[in-house]
């Protein structure tokens, strides 16, 4: 289900024939995630 006004959507095919959607959506409720000291990124 998708929730919210929709303003884009991309589709795109691998070279092995998967499908994937991308889709993005105004006025949607934001749920806010807990907090933590994990790290993400690239490190140099």
């Amino acid at each position: 289900e998708i929730k919210g006004r929709i303003l884009n959507v991309t589709v795109s095919r691998t070279p092995s024939n998967k499908y994937f959607v991308s889709i993005c959506c105004t006025d949607v409720e934001i749920i806010q995630l807990p907090q933590n000291s994990n790290a993400i990124g690239v490190r140099e």
